[in-house]
């Protein structure tokens, strides 16, 4: 499945739960972030089959989960509304 197909859904699924989301700007920042009611999640969306991350991807990610952020790697729609629904 598509990286773009996947990270549509998923977005579409946390606007319809009230989430704000925004596209993240740098080549290796998270693809988007997500807020509502002080909470804010990063989502590296890849694709079902072969998403790699790239090595400067892998090194921002580790900083933020360093500093303790709310960071994730997502692959399937599935797992993207999971992220969401543990938060309801």
């Amino acid at each position: 499945m598509k990286e773009s197909y996947i990270q549509e859904k998923v977005c579409k699924f946390a606007e319809s739960l009230g989430w704000e989301v925004r596209k993240m700007g740098t080549r290796d920042d998270p693809d988007r972030l997500f807020y509502r009611h002080s909470v804010v999640i990063f989502i590296e969306f890849k694709a079902t089959k072969n998403g790699r991350i790239s090595q400067g991807q892998i090194d921002e990610h580790k900083l933020m989960r360093r500093h303790k952020m709310n960071m994730h790697i997502v692959n399937s729609i599935g797992h993207g509304k999971q992220i969401f629904k543990e938060r309801e």
